[in-house]
């Protein structure tokens, strides 16, 4: 008995993620709560905050589409202002 029992989650781990994608991507009010809802634990959350920020931080210096998306949306926002 050394193997543990798969949770649901975990044995249907992709069905549920690309249902939740199709949903975020179809459903705006849907889109709008979860925005919200990861908007307010970033300022609540310090550890959450950290964790997003050190993504980011990894993403720019490893991703060079992603560095040149960042410096575009920089320039744009600055164009703006």
């Amino acid at each position: 008995m050394s193997q543990q029992k798969e949770s649901y989650y975990q044995k249907n781990k992709e069905k549920i993620l690309s249902k939740l994608k199709e949903k975020y991507q179809n459903d705006e009010n849907y889109r709008e709560k979860i925005k919200a809802k990861y908007r307010e634990l970033y300022h609540t959350n310090e550890e959450y905050r950290e964790k997003v920020l050190k993504r980011a931080k990894k993403c720019y210096h490893e991703d060079e589409n992603y560095r040149n998306m960042t410096l575009e949306r920089a320039k744009n926002r600055n164009k703006k202002t």
